[in-house]
């Protein structure tokens, strides 16, 4: 029983490093290997992840990136987002940065713990997919003053908030939390 419960903790901590690790990387691949103008300016990966500047510096390297259009619906581009979801807070300077990244951390680690202990695979695995999001876009927030979002969908002119790894796997472990809510959670109540 105990080698079954390590497993199930190994395989989380896996999937956590997972997520974490293709976020940072495709950031820096599309970033820098794509849509940087110049590539003799390109970083290296292990440069672009240990980076750090400021938000005007952030800011002002718009004019290093260009956008890649890839289908109809569906664009490379080089987005700053300076601040949460939907770009809220964007003008929250320094202070404002380091407390959403903080909270973000904070939340990461409560859901990885959570996960850790959790008995069932869909909970656990959406706290896993949350907490590598917070902590790759926090990471992000700490460079950068900024989190770096490159995918671009739109229909007929209208363009959802361009995104990146991170909050794909936020957002879908969110909805793994629901299926777990209404579905799991709901038919234990059930059973009693």
């Amino acid at each position: 029983m105990a080698c079954k419960k390590c497993c199930k903790k190994t395989i989380s901590i896996l999937v956590f490093l997972s997520l974490l690790i293709a976020d940072q990387i495709s950031k820096w691949f599309v970033f820098e290997k794509l849509l940087r103008n110049d590539q003799d300016t390109s970083l290296s990966f292990v440069t672009w992840f240990t980076h750090f500047q400021t938000k005007a510096d952030t800011i002002a390297s718009y004019a290093d990136f260009q956008m890649i259009d890839v289908t109809s619906f569906f664009n490379l581009v080089a987005v700053w987002n300076t601040g949460v979801s939907f770009g809220i807070f964007q003008n929250s300077g320094d202070m404002g940065t380091y407390l959403l990244s903080g909270f973000a951390v904070l939340c990461g680690v409560v859901l990885l713990i959570w996960g850790l202990k959790s008995s069932h695979c869909i909970e656990r695995l959406a706290c896993m997919m949350i907490a590598a999001g917070s902590f790759g876009n926090a990471w992000d927030r700490i460079r950068f003053k900024a989190v770096a979002d490159f995918v671009d969908v739109h229909v007929a002119g209208y363009h959802w908030p361009a995104f990146n790894v991170a909050d794909s796997a936020i957002t879908l472990g969110a909805g793994l939390f629901i299926v777990y809510i209404v579905c799991i959670e709901k038919s234990k109540g059930q059973d009693k």
